[in-house]
């Protein structure tokens, strides 16, 4: 009964109490920011080792496996057979007592049970104890040298090596140049939790991991994969073994190389991913084809600005949200009629929008700057009636009022230094003097840096000091948002 009743509703209240997402916030952050803007998606703002413990407790009440099931109906199927003998023992003891001695001799009495059936049940309960406590000492101690593994398997005799489930190590919010510069190098680190072949999650944000380890090779049930800004620049050919990830989430370092290619089939066996983001890979020229991707209900691409072109979005019978933002140079799009359950589009900042595929061809806009009357789309090259009819419907696609978002560069010393790692404090953007007023952020989850150019971060915290909602103001720092 402990395992088979008590224990899911234990984790159901654990999960409860433990997961923590400011929704307040969140909701604030839909109304300020502009569809599209990263800061809009509330994955972002939830703690990133809650979230994964609260994923691995919630997902031990889930029956994933036949083995589960099998072991799952065992232990009910014991449960209702000694609740029901625990009746039947009740039943005769009150039948017992209210019958005379006379016919007490006609009751049928409990057939007994041998007392090696009762040493044999006592000898595997201390069976399960010794060996379930073996596993777990041995499992904590080969993984006592990886603060960043926040979840590992329990396992007799590893061999020295940690059977590490969910390896986390995130600075969301780097505070000085050398550590924006110079992050740590967990390439060792990730080799040797990727050993045992367990991975399920991998969630790395401002450390260097230049090169894929091959060991990962062996993590075919990782099911996260999230990589922000660590220098990686090629996705190898292998990466397709992924077959069952369920989110994917590559974001490049502003200033870096970061990834130039990626396998051609890279998505081929990637039926159960159902989220995809790339960000600030600059000089990717080509996406992998999305054939495959049969599960996908979401992909975000920011800030790719080799790419022209999109792969066919047919395949993707169950896509929901498709966010393109800053794709400077992309010059058309693909079918989206057949996508019957697409229901938001954000294109935002893209040369489609001015040269003639969508609307009128505007050679002045600033995404079409240097193009020619010549170059623009003739109308019988743009979208069906279809797709234009769906894409009409959708605000977010090429909104005049959307706001024009600067070319991304790395931020420099001179705008790190001034915040010393302070966040919103006033300063002044070196790198637009022309500006009076900065604010110290680390955007996308950068080093906190001075800028000038993203005001609408600067009426967001208004907003949020106004509200009491997020991250609590120091009036030191922020009187001059309205932090009193």
């Amino acid at each position: 009964m402990l395992v088979a009743v008590v224990c899911p509703i234990i984790l159901l209240v654990y999960s409860y109490t433990a997961f923590d997402l400011d929704r307040a916030l969140a909701r604030l952050y839909l109304k300020v920011y502009f569809p599209g803007s990263f800061q809009r998606q509330a994955r972002m703002q939830a703690d990133p080792i809650v979230t994964t413990l609260f994923r691995f407790s919630f997902d031990s009440l889930r029956t994933l496996t036949w083995s589960n099931l099998m072991i799952r109906l065992t232990m009910n199927i014991s449960f209702s057979y000694r609740l029901s003998r625990l009746v039947e023992v009740i039943h005769q003891r009150r039948k017992k007592v209210r019958t005379t001695s006379s016919k007490l001799a006609q009751i049928r009495s409990q057939r007994p049970v041998s007392r090696w059936m009762g040493a044999l049940f006592a000898g595997a309960s201390i069976f399960v104890l010794v060996y379930t406590s073996k596993c777990i000492s041995d499992s904590q101690s080969d993984c006592a040298a990886y603060p960043a593994c926040v979840a590992f398997a329990y396992r007799w005799d590893n061999k020295g090596v940690c059977p590490c489930l969910a390896l986390v190590d995130v600075d969301r919010a780097p505070k000085t140049y050398a550590e924006w510069t110079y992050p740590l190098d967990v390439t060792a680190t990730v080799k040797a939790l990727a050993i045992s072949g367990d991975l399920q999650v991998l969630q790395i944000t401002n450390r260097q991991m230049k090169v894929w380890p091959d060991e990962l090779q062996r993590c075919t049930n990782l099911q996260y994969l999230s990589l922000y800004y660590t220098n990686v620049e090629i996705v190898p050919d292998w990466f397709k073994v992924y077959h069952k990830l369920e989110f994917l989430d590559l974001q490049g370092k502003f200033g870096g190389t970061n990834i130039v290619r990626m396998p051609s089939d890279a998505f081929s066996k990637m039926g159960s991913l159902t989220f995809l983001h790339l960000g600030y890979l600059q000089l990717l020229p080509t996406l992998p084809s999305f054939q495959g991707l049969s599960n996908i209900k979401s992909i975000s691409l920011a800030l790719l600005y080799s790419l022209t072109s999109l792969p066919d979005l047919e395949p993707l019978g169950k896509l929901q949200r498709l966010e393109l933002v800053a794709l400077n140079s992309l010059q058309e799009l693909p079918e989206v009629a057949s996508n019957r359950h697409l229901t938001h589009v954000v294109v935002w900042q893209a040369q489609l929008c001015c040269n003639g595929f969508i609307g009128e061809c505007n050679t002045s806009h600033p995404m079409c700057n240097g193009m020619s009357e010549s170059d623009c789309f003739p109308i019988s090259d743009r979208l069906s009636t279809e797709s234009q009819a769906v894409l009409a419907a959708q605000p977010g696609v090429c909104d005049r009022h959307a706001p024009f978002i600067p070319t991304a560069v790395a931020p420099l010393k001179s705008q790190i230094d001034p915040c010393g790692g302070v966040l919103y404090r006033q300063c002044r953007d070196t790198l637009i003097p022309t500006k009076p007023v900065g604010i110290c952020l680390n955007s996308f989850f950068q080093v906190i840096a001075c800028t000038s150019t993203d005001l609408s971060a600067i009426y967001g915290r208004q907003q949020e000091i106004f509200y009491g909602v997020g991250r609590q103001c120091n009036p030191e720092e922020e009187a001059w948002l309205g932090c009193v």
